[in-house]
């Protein structure tokens, strides 16, 4: 690639990266900023939870000054970003028109960008590779449909590079793409294992269900706090389904508890194939 870009890097990893990598790459480093995880939104003042992180912009050429340039103006050029990271070109169209109908707002581009992949996978399995609940995401932008080509040959290249590079990494994200999810808004998800399978009748059956914790601490109070509210009803359960707004749990053949929404978004069952 021409340039790689590294965002939300704590300050000290970043410090150690241009120690290893100045001699190879010309590498620019981002102002330090904070990031507020719940909203998914960058701000200049931090808390006592989390350090200053850095965006990292790593190039053999200008094209990593050209990318920082690009991005510190008010209106970001989306497909000349796209251009310079080698994404593909339907998915940053995509992006784009999200971006222009959310306005500009980050909450609402990366939520509603989240919400319209896995609303995808209610009819046709997305590709687990292309996962973006994961741990270990394979992609470093939103695919423009859960079965897109181009995106799941940069996820497996960039599957087999992980290979080369940290294959125990590998393997932990192989293992964790493509779980069912049970997804309400970002941060707000629960995951399921990942034998869990979809019944013919559109019930998913599972051994365990758990919130996927975020490492921000400010975040995981509020995850937990929804996790206190949904998991002792799933808990009692072994299989799920929704119907509008309704999340009906099931033991067997016979349904034991339900939970309702009030939001005017309804949940979604994300499902996922190879």
């Amino acid at each position: 690639k021409p340039v790689v870009k590294f965002e939300d890097i704590p300050q000290q990893d970043a410090a150690r990266f241009v120690h290893r990598f100045a001699q190879s790459y010309e590498l620019i480093v981002s102002k330090p900023y904070f990031k507020d995880r719940l909203i998914l939104r960058t701000r200049k003042q931090g808390t006592a939870d989390e350090g200053p992180l850095v965006t990292i912009y790593a190039s053999r050429g200008e094209q990593g000054a050209r990318l920082q340039q690009i991005e510190r103006t008010a209106k970001q050029d989306v497909r000349g970003c796209g251009q310079l990271l080698g994404f593909p070109s339907c998915c940053v169209e995509a992006f784009e028109t999200n971006m222009l109908a959310a306005q500009g707002d980050q909450d609402a581009v990366n939520d509603d960008a989240i919400r319209a992949l896995l609303s995808q996978t209610q009819d046709t399995p997305g590709h687990r590779l292309l996962d973006p609940l994961s741990d270990h995401e394979m992609l470093a932008f939103y695919p423009c449909n859960v079965r897109c080509e181009a995106a799941i040959e940069v996820a497996k290249r960039n599957l087999k590079a992980l290979k080369l590079t940290a294959p125990s990494a590998a393997n932990r994200a192989q293992q964790l793409l493509g779980r069912p999810v049970l997804f309400w808004r970002t941060p707000f998800f629960i995951v399921f294992d990942p034998e869990a399978i979809f019944e013919p009748d559109g019930r998913l059956h599972y051994r365990w269900a758990r919130v996927h914790v975020f490492d921000d601490i400010e975040v995981s109070r509020l995850q937990r706090l929804f996790g206190a509210m949904v998991l002792p009803a799933l808990g009692k359960g072994d299989r799920v389904d929704l119907q509008a707004h309704r999340i009906r749990i099931w033991r067997g053949a016979e349904q034991i508890d339900e939970i309702v929404g009030h939001q005017e978004l309804a949940p979604i069952l994300a499902r996922w194939s190879a």
